[in-house]
């Protein structure tokens, strides 16, 4: 039996069915075991008129000694503050296979998906336009998130600045990590600093995505978000994070690499993205006031600035 109903077919007013957006590569990410969860995703596709390659998962509980060599542990629990699992680190390598395959075969933009999602009957027509907009400069567009700040967006530090839309949905840049590696497009000048950056797993891929700070992938997002993991289909993958006993210097080192990564994150925040992930405008606000006063020679304590009066962050 199907974990879900696949949406229904929809016909575009341009285009009629979208068989396959022919330009547009689509990728699924499966073990090839899991048989039930590529027949899901087959009927998914097809449901919604769209083409894909099947690309054979590496496999957690049967790594190869060249695989396993791969993991970099002193760096997972430096920065992960955590032991990748086996599962983790085969996702890891599978969507890093894809990045090669994309920049050996020059591919263009690429549809990166996971076989345990569902989405929005209006994928096709959400991908046809982010393909047709060649005006932003997004290297990676997540289309799905686990992070419900980001998913809501309903607050200034999770929105982030709005610089498209389609229709309904909304484009927005970010500021903080996104969360959720079930699907995404990603251009060949993403795949290849990807390839730079995270050839040696340390943490899980979607994460190593969202250290924007170290590999320069702004994170940019489509909301509301067409693909959702579907939570009828049990995980492979286990526990999100597993800690680990850390000695002393490791200890140390963990914590002098938090503060690394909030400095320089702060600083590509401020020089590259337009600012802080807060607000900050009613502290500027105030300590302006607070200047005036005491240069006009003022005793008086200036006035305090009501929130409502000061503008949002976009």
């Amino acid at each position: 039996m199907p974990w879900t109903t696949p949406p229904k077919p929809f016909r575009s007013p341009s285009t009629g069915y979208h068989r396959a957006l022919p330009e547009l590569k689509i990728f699924v990410i499966s073990l090839r075991r899991a048989t039930e969860r590529r027949r899901h995703m087959e009927r998914l596709l097809s449901s919604l008129g769209l083409n894909a390659e099947f690309v054979d998962a590496v496999d957690g509980s049967s790594l190869t000694p060249e695989q396993q060599a791969t993991y970099d542990r002193d760096r997972a629990l430096r920065v992960y503050w955590a032991e990748m699992t086996p599962a983790e680190i085969g996702c890891h390598l599978s969507h890093l296979s894809i990045y090669e395959r994309i920049v050996r075969e020059g591919l263009g933009v690429t549809l990166v998906l996971e076989d345990d999602i569902e989405c929005d009957g209006e994928l096709p027509v959400v991908l046809e336009a982010a393909l047709r907009d060649r005006t932003l400069p997004w290297l990676v567009l997540r289309l799905q998130s686990t992070k419900s700040t980001i998913v809501f967006g309903d607050r200034a530090k999770g929105r982030g600045l709005d610089v498209a839309r389609y229709g309904d949905r909304v484009v927005g840049r970010l500021r903080i990590g996104v969360l959720g590696g079930c699907g995404y497009l990603i251009k060949p000048e993403g795949a290849r600093r990807m390839l730079r950056y995270a050839s040696r797993p340390f943490m899980p891929i979607d994460q190593t995505m969202d250290r924007f700070w170290e590999n320069g992938i702004v994170p940019f997002v489509l909301r509301p978000f067409p693909i959702r993991q579907c939570e009828a289909i049990p995980s492979e993958i286990g526990d999100r994070k597993v800690r680990a006993s850390l000695s002393t210097s490791q200890t140390v080192l963990r914590r002098v690499q938090r503060f690394e990564d909030a400095v320089r994150k702060r600083y590509f925040q401020l020089t590259r993205l337009g600012g802080w992930p807060v607000d900050l405008t009613p502290l500027a606000v105030k300590a302006k006031a607070g200047w005036n006063a005491w240069n006009q020679g003022s005793s008086a304590r200036p006035e305090p600035v009501e929130p409502s009066v000061i503008p949002a962050e976009a």
